[in-house]
């Protein structure tokens, strides 16, 4: 008996999904179970009810779950007499988004667990070391391609002779059964023959066998072919998108030419590479359709006027358009945005030319492209594969409603029934307005405050010029100005085109009954007010007024803003413009509208698949379901549009004190404001989840990421209440290291100006920088340290050298994070403060208050783009230099100098040593090494990860060279006796007892805390789904890398692993080759 579509859900359902899988991720494993549904039952009567199944090559699981649900008899749910043993030789830590061990185990741990045993062995050694087995049929779907030889499948072929009665195999046919699927083909080929010529690989394609070869196969092992065919996959699945996706990244092209030597094979994968892009580039997504009928109602007369307004298209719109396939004929009538210029009113700049925009396409994999509104919708329309379901002049009067449908009536008369109706009809929406109408006896505040939410503060003058002469302007400059009541922005295109928007401040806020309306004497008499802003400053200049002399489009309007609470009501629904309307400033409420369109078309498709298996059509309580679906994944992230656009229309128009502010003294200091202001409403882009990812959107060093962004960022708050314990922790070390019990005793010292040491007494140096109060403090707490300095007490000298040789790892590591770009502008940046106030009141009570500033500061999403791993050259290839020479250096001579007095002068010294490493760093990095920053975050995010690496390697050797030293080999005393405290320094005898107990204390605090603190980061990477190897075996590892090589290595080597896992892995929800192709199984 088939086993029915009907059943993947339920299969689906049984894999691993995470706490909150996104909509694509279980899309995904939607079409993978239909798919193992269609192979099964493509197989025929072989497997069914009670039977025992061996499937080599069963990766994470995907196939091994339908296996297990065809194999259980309605009859005997338990399956007791079917059973699927499963095999796979891969690594457990292999695969994404979940391993193959995590995918693994929770089918193991789930309701088909009792079905299924899973062996973690090549396929040819578990036949051989169990040779009485048998079973049923053996199963290989999807891994032959895999094998490491062509003569893997005739040795596995010939080891299941006799032992099961069928062989049931599916590998993909090598040839398209429609064009789409012929940029898989030819990707297989060109990444078969690269692995082919590499010595190592652990790519899925290995070995390519076709058809015919895989029936030779089977001929020379003894079987005989009983039966063949093709199954043609779902359009949704992603398999061989993936393949296609690895070969035409650009680390296709960079990996063949590294490690091909060979110039004719370079040739050849460099044109099947090639190939495949043209492929690939030649099916466009809205050749795929949603299988939703529709038809699409436009007011004006034509679909694609001009109207005299541009667009800017950013990665988030660029990505939905690349699925439709209109994205390169949109790009191509574009200009990519690539300089920004930010001037004040005299035209003088604000801030450096920012290239901020290679950086967002460096991140996404697409540029930034502005162009004419009308060349959009004119390559939308010319992609539609039925243009003739736009239908124009047809404007709406009025909408019929029932729990039945709903009907659209227009001004001609004609009128249009359907399930759902979605109007897209701008800010002034006839649409809104009926379904206000229809909501309001149900909702009449909500309908109330909706009606008062639209505002307009500003107006817009936007026009297009044609014919700009002007030498100092460059195809792709973005030119803005900052103005007291007035902005205005302009985008240079090829021929001396350009689009502009200038803005004014108007009088007073309006609403929406009494917006103003503007004529053409309205826009001459703006330009008249306005004409004097500049685009560009001094001779050969641009103002204005010259852009308005070559205007060939314009338009004055007034600007609206709104964040609309009612989206739906029955079968209706609103998107774009007409449910949140932003500002034009950040040039992104366009790409907002498209997002919303993409998602709204996401739940119809679902909606649509759902009702068409039973033939009826969706219910109002269904509609209303999918509306309010659609309402919850867009609001939050269009109202951050809406807010983000809107701040920065205020601080170009200079509005308000705190608008002032942020323009004179912030921005001049935020070169990365506009990125990241565009990354954090990029990331989280809605996508079309029934079409698939083109390559270009999982490319960049920013993956696109449904669960990051504007709307869903981790809130500081909650950080700061988890990270409450490292606080207590400095609370604690206050009270513990307070050294106020201590200080008569050492002033007593002080003042006595002679220390009896039991070769003699020595002076007490109280004058060495000159400054009475100053060297008289200094001296002071001197004192603390003479018993480790003269070696008056030898435990306390070997704990003191052990912990301020660890100290030379976390200054290591404080300047490594206060050079980090995720850091910027943050206390993080300033180590040396953090280490002074040490100095004054101990590592133990600020080292607690700076890692719980880090974790609240620093989490996982601030490292969704590579490069805000990065650190500034200048400063952390200084790190490990400067602090030998200021901090270790200093430290180890005063300990071990011959002359006693002379041990005092380098405490003083070592006393200010943050000072000190403050200049190091900065004079070392200024005069040895060059800032390669700008081009690191667009070309190598991992380039200062050897010197990482070489600096705390090497400092972490040293700490667990003294550690093992201190410990087992220096003395007596060992683990606890030099490094336990053993009670509160204000209960000791004596001040040379105090001091060494408060060391101790110091060291607990200091090193305790950063190593709770590690314990958060790589909680936070769990989390994330970045820990493949587990946070307690991370915890259970540093536990006893504590105890052999103490805590200074541990913390070294804890960060050192942590930094390799943000340079390599990424979020368990990134969209990227990986995870939206589902590694499914190892090569072997």
């Amino acid at each position: 008996m088939p086993l029915p579509l009907t059943s993947a859900d339920k299969i689906a359902s049984y894999g691993i999904r995470g706490a909150d899988p996104s909509p694509s991720f279980l899309a995904i494993e939607l079409s993978q179970a239909v798919h193992r549904i269609n192979l099964i039952n493509a197989w025929g009567p072989a497997i069914g009810p009670g039977t025992r199944v061996l499937e080599l090559g069963c990766g994470q699981g995907p196939c091994t779950q339908a296996l297990a649900e065809a194999v259980t008899s309605p009859d005997d749910p338990t399956g007791s007499s079917g059973h699927i043993t499963a095999v796979d030789p891969g690594a457990p830590d292999y695969g994404a988004p979940f391993t193959l061990g995590e995918a693994q185990s929770h089918l193991s741990a789930g309701p088909l667990g009792p079905l299924i045993t899973f062996h973690r062995a090549d396929p040819i050694d578990f036949l051989a070391a169990h040779a009485d087995a048998q079973w049923d049929v053996a199963v290989l779907a999807h891994c032959i391609w895999y094998f490491r030889s062509a003569d893997t499948l005739r040795q596995i072929l010939a080891a299941l002779r006799g032992r099961v009665a069928r062989v049931c195999l599916a590998e993909w046919a090598l040839h398209a059964t429609e064009p789409a699927a012929a940029a898989h083909v030819l990707a297989a080929l060109a990444r078969a023959t690269f692995e082919a010529h590499r010595a190592d690989s652990v790519e899925n394609i290995q070995t390519l066998a076709s058809p015919r070869a895989i029936k030779e196969a089977a001929a020379q092992a003894g079987w005989e072919v009983e039966s063949e065919g093709t199954v043609v996959p779902e359009a949704e699945l992603s398999d061989g998108y993936w393949e296609t996706g690895t070969v035409v990244r650009e680390g296709f092209a960079e990996e063949v030419e590294k490690e091909i030597k060979d110039g004719r094979v370079k040739a050849v994968l460099t044109s099947a590479r090639d190939a495949v892009i043209a492929a690939a580039d030649s099916v466009g997504g809205a050749k795929r359709q949603a299988q939703v009928d529709y038809v699409l109602l436009e007011r004006r007369d034509q679909v694609a006027p001009q109207v005299g307004a541009s667009i800017g298209m950013f990665p988030s719109a660029a990505r939905i358009l690349d699925q439709l396939g209109a994205w390169k004929g949109v790009n191509d009538g574009s200009e990519p945005l690539r300089v920004f210029n930010t001037r004040n009113s005299k035209g003088n700049p604000i801030c450096p030319q920012d290239f901020s925009s290679f950086l967002v396409h460096a991140r996404t994999g697409y540029w930034t492209a502005w162009g004419e509104r009308q060349n959009l919708l004119r390559v939308l329309y010319e992609n539609l594969k039925e243009p003739g379901k736009i239908l124009v002049n047809k404007d709406l009067v009025d909408i019929r409603h029932d729990a039945n449908g709903v009907s659209a009536i227009c001004a001609d008369g004609s009128s249009f029934r359907g399930d759902i109706l979605v109007g897209a009809d701008g800010v002034f929406s006839k649409t809104r307005t009926k379904m206000w109408e229809l909501a309001e006896s149900e909702h009449p505040d909500l309908v109330a405050a909706d009606k008062d939410c639209l505002i307009s503060e500003y107006n817009c003058l936007f026009g297009i010029s044609k014919g700009v002469a002007c030498s100092k302007l460059t195809a792709g400059d973005v030119n803005t100005t900052y103005c007291s009541g007035r902005a205005l922005l302009s985008v240079t295109a090829e021929g001396g085109k350009v689009y502009w928007f200038a803005q004014e401040r108007l009088p007073e806020t309006y609403r929406l009954a009494k917006y103003p309306r503007y004529t053409d004497d309205d826009a001459k008499d703006f330009v008249s007010r306005h004409g004097d802003m500049v685009v560009v400053p001094g001779p050969n200049g641009l103002t204005l007024a010259d852009l308005w002399e070559k205007m060939v489009s314009s338009r004055l309007v007034a600007i609206e803003e709104a964040k609309f609470k009612l989206w739906h009501w029955g079968r209706i629904g609103c998107v774009g413009d007409s449910i949140h309307k932003a500002t034009p400033n950040l040039g992104i409420g366009g790409n907002s509208a498209v997002e919303s369109a993409a998602s709204i078309a996401n739940g119809i498709k679902r909606l649509a698949d759902s009702t068409r298996a039973t033939g009826r059509r969706p219910t109002q309580q269904e509609v209303e379901e999918m509306l309010a679906d659609y309402k919850s994944a867009r609001e939050v992230r269009a109202a951050a549009v809406v807010d983000a656009s809107g701040f920065l229309a205020r601080a170009q128009n200079i509005h308000g004190l705190s608008s002032r502010f942020f323009v004179t003294y912030l921005l001049p200091m935020l070169s990365e404001f506009l990125p990241e202001l565009m990354s954090n409403a990029l990331i989280g882009a809605t996508k079309l989840d029934f079409l698939p990812l083109p390559a270009a959107s999982l490319s960049g060093t920013m993956p696109f990421n449904p669960s990051q962004g504007d709307g869903l960022r981790e809130s500081k708050l909650k950080r700061m209440l988890l990270a409450l314990p490292l606080l207590g922790l400095s609370f604690a070390g206050l009270w513990v290291m307070d050294a106020t019990p201590a200080m008569e005793w050492a002033k007593a010292l002080r003042d006595s100006g002679t220390l009896n040491l039991p070769t003699g007494p020595i002076p007490i140096i109280r004058s060495f920088y000159h400054l009475p109060s100053f060297d008289d403090f200094v001296a002071l707490i001197n004192t603390f340290f003479f018993p480790s300095l003269y070696n008056t007490d030898p435990i306390s000298r070997r704990q003191l050298t052990s912990f301020l040789t660890d100290g030379t790892v976390l200054l290591t590591i404080w300047i490594f994070e206060s050079a980090r770009r995720a850091n910027m502008l943050t206390p993080l940046q300033l180590p040396n403060l953090f280490t002074a106030l040490g100095q004054l009141l101990g590592i133990g009570v600020m080292a607690p208050i700076y890692c719980f500033l880090h974790y609240v500061l620093s989490p996982v999403e601030s490292f969704a783009a590579r490069d805000q791993r990065l650190t500034n050259t200048r400063i952390s290839y200084a790190a490990l230099p400067a602090i030998l020479l200021t901090y270790l250096f200093p430290f180890y001579a005063m300990i071990l100098w011959p002359t006693l007095e002379a041990r005092q002068d380098l405490l003083y010294l070592w006393q200010l040593y943050p000072a000190w490493l403050a200049l190091a760093v900065w004079g070392i990095g200024r005069l040895f090494v060059r800032d390669t920053v700008a081009s690191d975050k667009l070309y190598d995010t991992q380039r200062d990860l050897p010197v990482m690496r070489v600096y705390l390697g090497a400092a972490s050797v040293l700490a667990a060279g003294v550690w093992v030293w201190t410990v087992w080999l220096s003395g007596s005393g060992g683990l606890t006796g030099v490094f336990v405290p053993e009670g509160l320094p204000r209960s000791m005898p004596s001040f040379e007892a105090f001091a060494g107990q408060f060391l101790r204390w110091d060291e607990v605090f200091g090193f305790g805390s950063h190593l709770v603190w590690l314990g958060y980061l790589f909680w936070d990477l769990a989390a994330a789904g970045m820990l493949r190897e587990g946070w307690f075996t991370a915890v259970g590892l540093g536990v006893v890398s504590v105890l052999l090589v103490g805590p200074g290595a541990t913390l070294g080597l804890g960060w050192l692993w942590r930094e390799h896992i943000l340079a390599t892995r990424r979020h368990k929800d990134a969209l990227t080759p990986e995870s939206v192709g589902r590694l499914h199984g190892t090569a072997f």
